[in-house]
């Protein structure tokens, strides 16, 4: 049949209804591009659908008319072409009542975090909306049995301990599941099925026995045709708000970033409680949490100090590394570390792990493991792990690709100094001798200066490769004397070498004892004052008389404000905030064909954030004015930590 019809490519779904095969639907294809999963996932629905179609026809084809089948038919094909889970239970409701002949009713959704029912749409003004939970009421009870139930009267026999009042004079009721029968989910490392609840759809009538057999197989196939349409329109709705996070992580570069996305597309979007994300120290061969929601705020610590296993261990994290398998183990599993599972009560948990894998090696760097609450859901299930497995990969890749950019950049630049510091010191191991103190001094401040370049961007380095930050050095720090003055003399040589008077670079002496000594991160400051001074030094205009950077400072009442201003060509008032965006350089900039990386102003206003302070730029150009910002605060010796 391939042959002669020329086709390349099939796709075979069985059609199933819960453990009942009924058949196959077989889709050929001329094309022989692979099946994506996209289209995997429209023919299993498409399947689905079609099973459900299958048993409403053979449950009602002798009971019901024709006209009552197209009516049916009718109200599903309309339930297909909504396009909001909202419109749909509201539609799905209505069509219900009149299919049935009643006229009141309510639909409700399961909330998976309390276990309550909650009302999203009813008709008939009832006097009470309870949210009830599984197995309250005869709402619940339907739900926690996987199954409809018809009560004729709701007075008589054993309902009275089921029943729940909505309406005063209701005497029959008719509550059918919305489940996803056949919906996959992962055990182990293999993909299963089980039930997946959706939420009820119950229909009331004050006249005893008002719902039949046929009534109740209509609503029954409405149900599961709908559930299988909510859960399509649910997993869209968590594609679509990956997609606009995925956009978001474009130009992010380091992992803290990064992983605050992640975190906040997990748990927010995804619906996850609980997240650990692990990294893997291949020099000391561990792995270890990193970043954690769901313990207290008070045990995260204590939690991440247990959390740490060799790659050789049996815990399940090693081994996720190990294998680089997505797994959702089971409780029991005595992978997990029993001080950890017993302390911070993981038998509660239901977990999913994620190996993150780099792409350029194909090496596991770490895991995600994420979970929620077992009380109201037994499992995990497949479309979730896939879609989580997938912006996990996203995320890695992204990061990847754009540090291999910067590292490229980054790696270019470096070039510069240490060329200079060789042929420097070339120069000088050749002409020794022959040079006079003065000469020799020159060359030595050339060979700092592009010694404290190179520390400038090895530091650049650690922040894009996501090395965490060494802890704070506090320390009694003169400001002016100890990083201002400091830098204005280390810069001098590279202001004679452009052909600029060091003398331009001004300062007024009564401004050094404007600011008391400060208890803060010297070498951190001394960053923040470098990059700025060195930006106006590298972006100051052509011409040596219209050179200057003046540096002053202003006492308020919380903070001390060092001005540093410079005459240079500018930014444009439109890029007063995105200069400080990772990896921004102004096309001026570019024109100029000055080196640089974007990075520099980022770091720098992210260090006096830590303190407390910030960074602005209070005006773009002539003058060129960037403004630090240190609370008065810093004078404290409290500040003071070990080092």
């Amino acid at each position: 049949v391939a042959r002669r019809y020329c086709l390349n490519s099939a796709l075979c779904c069985p059609v199933t209804w819960e453990t009942e095969l009924l058949g196959y639907f077989n889709h050929f294809c001329s094309d022989n591009t692979p099946f994506s999963s996209d289209d995997k996932q429209m023919i299993r629905l498409f399947a689905r659908q079609a099973a459900v179609t299958m048993k409403v026809v053979d449950s009602l084809s002798k009971a019901t008319t024709h006209a009552q089948l197209a009516r049916l038919n009718q109200i599903m094909s309309a339930l297909t072409a909504e396009r909001s889970v909202d419109r749909l239970l509201e539609r799905m409701l209505e069509s219900g009542i009149e299919l049935v002949g009643s006229t009141r009713g309510w639909i409700s959704r399961l909330d998976y975090d309390s276990g309550k029912l909650v009302i999203v749409a009813h008709r008939g003004n009832p006097v009470k909306t309870l949210q009830l939970e599984i197995g309250q009421g005869i709402t619940g009870w339907a739900l926690e049995q996987g199954r409809s139930v018809r009560v004729g009267d709701v007075h008589e026999s054993d309902w009275p301990k089921h029943y729940v009042e909505f309406w005063p004079d209701t005497r029959s009721e008719l509550a059918v599941p919305i489940m996803v029968g056949n919906a996959e989910v992962r055990v182990g490392c293999q993909v299963q099925h089980a039930s997946k609840a959706i939420g009820v759809f119950n229909i009331e009538s004050p006249d005893n026995s008002a719902f039949s057999r046929v009534h109740e197989d209509a609503l029954v196939s409405l149900a599961s045709h709908a559930a299988l349409l909510i859960d399509r329109l649910d997993l869209d709705q968590k594609l679509a708000g990956l997609s606009k996070i995925q956009q978001d992580m474009v130009g992010v570069r380091n992992w803290d970033s990064v992983i605050e996305i992640m975190i906040n597309a997990i748990t927010n979007t995804l619906g996850f409680g609980y997240v650990n994300i692990s990294l893997v120290d291949r020099e000391h061969n561990t792995i270890k949490t990193e970043y954690i929601v769901g313990p207290p705020p008070a045990q995260v610590e204590e939690f991440k100090r247990l959390a740490k296993h060799s790659l050789d261990s049996d815990d399940i994290q090693a081994h996720i590394v190990r294998t680089g398998q997505v797994e959702v183990p089971p409780t029991e599993d005595q992978r997990f570390d029993q001080t950890i599972f017993r302390k911070f009560g993981h038998e509660n948990l239901i977990r999913v792990y994620i190996p993150m894998v780099a792409p350029s090696n194909n090496q596991v760097i770490g895991t995600v493991e994420a979970g929620y609450l077992r009380q109201h859901r037994g499992h995990i299930y497949e479309q979730d792990v896939q879609v989580l497995k997938g912006f996990v990969d996203y995320a890695v890749r992204a990061l990847e690709q754009r540090q291999r950019g910067l590292l490229d950049k980054i790696s270019h630049e470096l070039l510069n100094p240490i060329v200079g510091i060789r042929n420097n010191a070339s120069f000088l191991q050749r002409r020794f001798k022959d040079l006079d103190d003065d000469k020799i001094g020159r060359k030595c401040d050339d060979i700092l200066m592009d010694c404290e370049t190179l520390v400038h961007q090895v530091e650049e380095f650690g922040y894009i490769l996501g090395r965490p930050r060494r802890g704070p050095q506090i320390e009694k720090t003169y400001i002016f004397r100890d990083v201002i003055v400091k830098n204005v003399l280390l810069l001098k040589p590279l202001v004679s070498a452009m052909g600029f008077d060091p003398g331009c670079i001004s300062y007024d002496s009564a401004d050094i004892h404007k600011i008391n000594p400060l208890y803060v991160d010297k070498t951190e400051i001394n960053r923040v004052v470098y990059n700025l001074l060195i930006n106006a030094i590298k972006y100051a205009r052509t011409d040596p008389n219209k050179f200057t950077i003046r540096i002053s400072v202003d006492r308020r009442r919380d903070s001390f404000i060092i001005s540093i201003k410079d005459w240079g060509i500018g930014i444009q008032p439109q890029y007063t905030e995105k200069v400080f965006e990772e990896g921004f350089r102004t096309a001026e900039a570019i024109r100029r064909d000055v080196t640089g990386t974007g990075l520099g102003l980022t770091i720098a206003r992210k260090i006096m954030r830590d303190l407390g302070g910030d960074l602005l730029l209070v005006n773009p150009m002539y003058p060129t004015e960037f403004q630090m910002v240190l609370p008065r605060t810093l004078t404290e010796e409290r500040h003071v930590t070990d080092s």
